[in-house]
Order: structure tokens, then sequence, then C-alpha cells
């Protein structure tokens, strides 16, 4: 008894097994303990016909025990990702729209190149006529 951490005050779980290895299940708080005798208080009254064989030490009551919810945290990931998916979805879709119109002004920008060299050579043609020297 000496080496558990059960303290005074602390509400157990205990099953106990009469000397017919008959189960009795208590919920009880430890009111002295010694390395060989165990006191406690019961919740309600022990209905029990000759000397205890065995005690087994369930463990403390824990009133704000914290789990895991793992089915939560998996529909949790699964909304995540799907979430994530869309919005990848909409990214590369936004990405195509671009890549077209980059292409698109580029497109349009060799085109305007094409009629600005154009009207040079215009130029340059003219000024020669007029024997005009065009200062570049």
């Amino acid at each position: 008894m000496s080496d558990t951490n059960i303290r005074v005050g602390v509400i157990c779980k205990f099953y106990m097994y009469d000397t017919a290895c008959k189960e009795i299940e208590l919920k009880g708080r430890g009111t002295a303990f010694s390395p060989t005798q165990l006191h406690i208080t019961t919740e309600s009254p022990v209905n029990q016909n000759g000397p205890l064989a065995n005690l087994f030490v369930y463990g403390t009551e824990i009133h704000d025990l914290l789990t895991i919810d793992y089915d939560a945290i998996s529909m949790l990931n699964v909304s995540a990702t799907q979430g994530l998916a869309k919005r990848l979805a909409g990214a590369e879709e936004m990405i195509q729209l671009l890549r077209s119109e980059n292409i698109r002004l580029k497109a349009q920008t060799d085109k305007q190149s094409g009629v600005v060299d154009n009207m040079k050579a215009q130029i340059d043609a003219i000024n020669e006529r007029l024997n005009v020297t065009s200062t570049k």
C-alpha cells in the first residue's frame, strides 16, 4: 500500500472479493492508509458475508478527465482537407485564367510592336524623300 499514489480524501473505485470469490464494487473515499491496511468510507453500504479475500483498487475518480475524440478529429481533418482542395482548385483555375490572359496580352504587344516598327519605317521613308535627317 505504501507505493500507491492514492491519498486520504481522494474518491476511488474499489473491487473487493469475498472468500467465495464474489465481486463487490465500491466507490469510496480513503480515510486512512498504512502499509498493510486501507480504511475507506463508502458511498453505499457494503453487504459482505465473511472476511475479504482480496481488494483491487481500480483508481482515483477524475472529474475533469480530458480525452481525445479521434472520430471528431478525423471528421475535422476530412472537412479541412475538402476546404483546402476547394481553395486549391480555385487557385489553379485562377492561374489558368491569368496564363491565358498573359498569352493574349503578349500577342497583342507583339502585334503593336509590329505596327510601331512599320510606322517607324514609313516615317524614315518620308524623311528620306524630304531629305530630312532624323536624330535617333
